[in-house]
């Protein structure tokens, strides 16, 4: 199994909504699909490529929860091309969040 996955931490939970991530130092927005989420990480797929450390900021507007943010700090820990397996997108991205913003 890939290392990436034995370093996880918590439990995901599929879930699939449209997310607008933002490139935070270049105020750049673009649109994902969030795959799957847990207390510490959300998996997307994207038609972008990000930089590994970049740090995002990720807005839901449909959550998984009622309680749940839907305003997240976050850093890309990975970056993977997803060429010949995904139909929908190019990119898959691993984000670790780093705090949860509550409005």
């Amino acid at each position: 199994m890939d290392a990436f996955y034995e370093r996880r931490t918590a439990k995901r939970i599929k879930y699939k909504a449209t997310v607008m991530i933002e490139i935070r130092d270049a105020g750049i927005f673009h649109y994902a699909t969030m795959n799957n989420l847990s207390g510490d990480g959300v998996y997307c797929g994207s038609d972008f490529a990000l930089k590994l450390g970049t740090a995002i900021t990720i807005r839901l507007d449909n959550q998984p929860f009622g309680s749940a943010p839907k305003i997240y700090l976050g850093k890309v820990l990975r970056c993977e091309e997803l060429r010949g397996i995904s139909d929908s997108h190019f990119y898959g991205l691993g984000i670790r969040i780093i705090e949860a913003i509550c409005d």
